[in-house]
């Protein structure tokens, strides 16, 4: 029985997986006519349905129908509304393609789409029509798409072998498990063979060839037995999710992993359908690795099969990994033990078996140390003509280098051979063999097992002739001898192999050092001087630091896409197409797809936690590149990786930054609506109260008395008219100071603004501090003179009457510093750089005339326009405070120019 939290676990997994249907019902419903051979009536079942749905109301439309000229099947396409099919252009000839974009565009509620294995034209968008159907889909149409038991891609090997007919054409089985609905269309072998002898099915000449090979009886009962026990299986997959969802006791076991492990040959297409068939019997997840020896150089003709068997991996539905090292059961056992696996499938070659205890066998090593999972071992068949030809031509690439070694090994081992007998007989036979026996050592390590088996061949032949008595014969005098020689060539073999396997592990290790070291300079790269250059920039430099292609990035987020990074790279029309189809997608298109094939670009989305941040791009320009980007791929995306965090962290970093800044501007919008409500009601209530009262109530008071209040309202409304000047100056300034420079001379501008200050301030008592010489800045004069009459202003508000107020000018280095100082309040540390912010008030001045908390801010706006400073020192409160504004000064001999 199962314990309760796993009854809970296994009804998560279903809720998950009924979620997930879910968000695919909010995309269309697929639904697939499954037939066990051509002729079983799938399109006119399909366009049966599709009339009934039309007689009911729904909105139906056909986007591709093949009939082969059955008129039964034409009969039923009637009055269905066609949606026009796509004529292209492809090495001299037309073809009519289904027209994906006119179908998402028309948006019929169900579409018609026939031949579901159909391969598109090198040209169009999707490689695969299924991929097709997949958009067709994600703009929320339902499709009802037809396709035969051969073209699924883990039985189409099996079919092959049956029916001896090629298929090349197939879809994924994660697809097919897609489906909503998989509707079964089945006759009998006898009534199938019935149709084709009446010509039903194709013309009786084609039909006699199809009886004769691939219709004949016992294939098509083969055949059928495999589409029932598929749709079977569709059928139990739904079942068992609902025993999870709603059967909390049911006995369900832990959920099963297949692991297959493949080397870089012709098994392992097959090893990969049988892994898929125990995967679907079971229900089990799938997992693949392959096999790679570092010492092994893989020839573009290998590379191009090892393509093909990922693409194939990939459509059978598989997670893939790659391992390599000197001892590979190991590292099969603990990806195995790591990844919870249930089931191994290992292929197993057919050879000696005193070479299995000679060299070892990975299959024996894996099923000792299984423990508790089920090994399956297949037998792997005899090589296919083609398949020896390809490896002849492989053998046929790297045969000079092999043949090299073998050579210099021989060499080597003659020459040393010779020498150590003639000499060094001075050590005796048992020195002369250790050191033959270090030569063969050598070898083995320098040039490898091949050349080391070849030169100790060879060592054998001369210490037989050479160094045994009687020598120059092939005879052994004495049973010591015997012994010796036994011994000497078991010591020989074991350390050669020993030795060979030695540097293999020594290649894996160095390829994975060099690997981390990538690694570790590319993370550092793409984190140090963040400030210095663009970080899309430099990330895209250290990417092609480390491989021959060209790279981009697209930026991007949830919401849209943005700029090409470098701005020099141009996209066409279809790859800026691509970009967008990987953005809405969020899945990878382009080379080495199945979306976009034919460019030479590869799209690949940055998504870290859900979130966008941008597109990669890798251009790979020659076809002879592909293969080699297959292996690139697996570091670049661990870059990638890297890179995504640091994406990802800059991004937040930006959006608290952006937060801030807009919280900072909500409190500024709170503060600007209190401010000037108050500042603006407070003199219009005191202009209406004393203009109200002398309308009103006229014969109350006395002239005097009428004088006085409206003189408190012209002074209000001075008071209002100052306010809004001030705001209208912040908003002017807000978009951008326009600034009339000029020659102004300082001591004359100080002793204007002075004269004014004393008219208007009469109250406090001034006091100007000038150098002998004038001092002269480029600038605007009348705004400088607003910014000393702010300042004076300021002071004399939170000054006492009576106080003094000292103006002054000084020269520090190249900056003319006027300081205006007073007797006043002073200021705290805290308020030194805020007493400069908008609408900024202080505390302390409720004993003093109030300002609106707009003139500093003017002043530090004008300040900063004319490439200067503004900064308040204080002693402390009641202590006085000092206004600093440092301004550029010209230089010395346009001032004495200017004075003159």
């Amino acid at each position: 029985m199962p314990t309760h939290e796993n009854s809970n676990g296994h009804k998560v997994d279903a809720l998950l997986n009924l979620a997930n249907k879910s968000e695919r019902s909010k995309r269309g419903r697929l639904k697939i006519f499954l037939g066990a051979a051509p002729g079983v009536g799938k399109t006119y079942a399909m366009l049966t349905r599709a009339q009934e749905l039309r007689r009911a109301g729904h909105d139906v439309a056909i986007g591709l129908v093949v009939t082969h000229g059955r008129k039964e099947t034409e009969s039923l396409v009637g009055d269905l509304e066609q949606i026009p099919l796509k004529a292209i252009a492809y090495k001299g000839k037309v073809f009519n393609e289904l027209d994906v974009d006119a179908i998402i565009q028309r948006k019929p509620e169900t579409v018609i789409i026939d031949e579901l294995p159909h391969k598109n034209l090198a040209m169009e968008r999707n490689k695969k029509r299924y991929l097709d159907v997949v958009e067709i889909l994600e703009a929320g149409i339902n499709v009802y798409t037809a396709i035969n038991i051969q073209h699924i891609a883990s039985l189409s090997y099996e079919v092959e072998e049956i029916t001896l007919v090629n298929v090349e054409e197939t879809v994924p089985d994660s697809f097919i498990q897609s489906a909503d609905e998989l509707m079964i269309v089945d006759i009998t072998p006898e009534e199938l063979i019935k149709r084709l002898n009446e010509g039903r099915v194709y013309h009786h000449d084609m039909a006699k060839r199809a009886l004769s090979r691939y219709f004949q009886y016992t294939n098509l009962a083969i055949l059928r037995d495999y589409a029932l026990r598929l749709a079977a299986s569709h059928v139990g997959e739904d079942v068992r999710s609902y025993k999870k969802l709603y059967d909390s006791h049911a006995n369900i076991a832990a959920s099963p992993c297949v692991l297959v492990c493949c080397a870089y040959d012709a098994s392992t297409p097959r090893l990969l359908r049988k892994g898929k068939q125990l995967a679907t019997i079971a229900n089990a997840r799938l997992l693949a690795i392959f096999i790679h020896n570092p010492q092994k150089q893989l020839s573009r003709v290998k590379l191009r099969e090892i393509r093909r068997y990922k693409t194939l991996a990939i459509e059978l539905g598989y997670q893939l990994e790659h391992i390599s090292g000197g001892r590979l059961s190991k590292a099969i056992i603990r990806y195995a033990n790591d990844h919870n696996v249930t089931d191994i499938v290992i292929g197993k070659s057919r050879r000696a078996k005193w070479l299995d205890w000679l060299l070892g066998s990975v299959v024996y090593d894996v099923i000792r140390h299984s423990e508790h999972k089920q090994v399956h071992v297949i037998s792997t068949h005899k090589a296919r003509l083609s398949d020896v030809f390809s490896r002849f031509k492989e053998a046929k690439q790297s045969s000079n280098t092999t043949w090299m070694n073998v050579i210099k090994a021989l060499a080597i081992t003659f020459v040393s051979g010779l020498f150590i007998f003639f000499g060094l007989s001075f050590v005796g036979l048992s020195g002369q063999s250790l050191i033959l026996v270090l030569v063969l050592i050598l070898c083995a390590y320098r040039y490898g097992l091949k050349a080391s088996i070849v030169s100790s061949i060879l060592s054998f032949i001369m210490y037989m002739y050479m160094y045994l008595t009687p020598t120059f014969q092939f005879t052994i005098g004495t049973f010591s001898q015997v012994i010796t020689f036994i011994i000497f060539m078991l010591v020989v073999m074991i350390v050669s192999q020993l030795t060979a396997r030695t540097r293999r592990s020594l290649k894996v290790l160095r390829s994975r050092e060099k690997t981390l070291s990538m690694l570790y300079k590319f993370s550092n790269e793409i984190t140090i001087k963040q400030k210095e250059q663009s970080f899309y920039q430099r990330f895209l430099e250290a990417l092609a630091q480390y491989f021959d292609y060209e790279f981009a990035f697209i930026v991007a987020d949830d919401h849209k896409l943005y700029e090409t990074i470098p701005n020099s790279c141009q996209l066409s029309d279809k790859e800026q197409a691509a970009v967008r189809w990987c953005w809405s997608n969020k899945t990878a298109c382009g080379k080495s797809t199945q979306t976009f094939s034919a460019l030479p670009w590869y799209f690949e989305p940055l998504i870290v936690d859900g979130r966008m941040l941008g597109i990669i791009a890798i251009c790979v320009k020659f076809e002879y590149k592909v293969e080699a980007f297959m292996f690139d791929q697996i570091l670049i995306k661990t870059m990638l990786s890297h890179v995504a965090n640091a994406l990802l962290q800059q991004r937040l970093s930006q959006q608290e930054q952006e937060a801030v800044i807009l919280k900072e501007q909500e409190k500024l919008q709170k503060t600007l609506l209190s401010s000037v409500s108050h500042d603006l009601k407070t003199p219009l209530a005191s202009i209406t109260g004393a203009l109200s009262s002398v309308l009103s109530y006229e014969d109350m008071f006395s002239k005097e008395d009428k004088a006085e209040m409206l003189t408190v309202a012209l002074e209000e409304s001075k008071r209002l008219d100052q306010y809004i000047d001030h705001i209208l100056q912040m908003l002017k300034f807000s978009a951008g100071i326009t600034i009339n420079k000029q020659s102004v001379p300082l001591k004359t501008l100080i002793s204007e603004v002075l004269a004014i200050a004393k008219k208007r301030f009469v109250s406090h008592q001034f006091k100007l501090q000038c150098l002998d010489k004038d001092l002269v800045i480029n600038g605007d004069k009348l705004l400088l003179e607003q910014v000393l009459l702010n300042l004076m202003s300021n002071a004399v508000k939170f000054s006492a009457a009576n106080s003094q107020i000292t103006l002054s000018l000084k020269c520090i280095n190249t900056s003319a510093v006027i300081e205006v100082i007073d007797q006043g309040i002073g200021l705290e540390q805290a308020e030194l750089e805020s007493v400069f912010s908008i609408f900024h008030r202080l505390k302390k001045s409720d004993s003093y005339t109030k300002g609106h908390g707009l003139g500093l801010a003017i002043c530090k706006d004008i300040v900063t326009a004319h490439h200067g400073e503004i900064y308040a020192t204080s002693e402390g409160a009641h202590k006085g405070s000092t206004f600093i504004v440092k301004l550029p000064i010209v230089n010395p001999y346009e001032q004495e120019n200017i004075i003159n």
